[in-house]
């Protein structure tokens, strides 16, 4: 009967102190995640407020060039409206600079490529705002695809009348550029764009 006793007190003994390893062993498991969630939440933190950052540097380089869109599609209104005898010279003093402008738009991706190259993307609980960001960065690509071609048109037009040549540009060689409704399309593209990534900053 006592070694009956004495097995059962070894094997009560052996199963606690088994209880205690294993117990201890979650605890240390549990803890490690846990921190590795913490610092996983912390880096996205961190990965989204550069980006946060680098949506508004972008949005700043969006309304500079939106501006002359703006500016395009009052004077495109202007010269769609008025017969050519009717153009007041003074009218189109007000306008005169944007014959010389080049526009040329580009944006910053560094933020965004470094997020998607640290594989935390797929971490991010808010999966409509994963999609927000990358449906920003498809807008600014969007956005300098069709202002490349606004600026080559404009570039190939210029020297059709070899106005490079001469180192000025004629007004008026350029109304029937700017009186079509590109320069009104554009700037609504410019208008859609930029509040959809006004949002996205928003919820970052």
């Amino acid at each position: 009967m006592n070694g009956t006793e004495n097995s059962i007190k070894v094997v009560g003994k052996y199963l606690r102190e088994l209880s205690v390893v294993v117990a201890g062993i979650a605890i240390t498991v549990f803890s490690g995640l846990w921190i590795n969630n913490r610092n996983n939440e912390k880096d996205i933190q961190l990965y989204l407020e550069n980006i946060k950052l680098e949506l508004q540097n972008n949005l700043e380089d969006v309304y500079g060039t939106k501006e002359y869109y703006d500016r395009a599609a009052h004077y495109s209104d202007y010269l769609s409206t008025h017969q050519m005898q009717n153009l007041n010279p003074d009218t189109l003093s007000q306008y005169s600079d944007l014959t010389m402008i080049l526009t040329f738009f580009t944006y910053r991706t560094s933020a965004f490529d470094m997020l998607k190259s640290s594989g935390m993307m797929r971490l991010i609980k808010n999966k409509n705002q994963v999609m927000s960001i990358w449906n920003c960065y498809d807008a600014l690509e969007f956005l300098k695809t069709i202002n490349d071609f606004y600026t080559q048109r404009k570039v190939a037009l210029v020297e059709k009348f070899n106005m490079f040549e001469t180192g000025s540009i004629k007004q008026e060689l350029l109304f029937g550029f700017f009186a079509n409704e590109m320069n009104k399309n554009w700037v609504k593209f410019f208008d859609i764009y930029s509040k959809q990534i006004e949002e996205t900053i928003a919820q970052l």
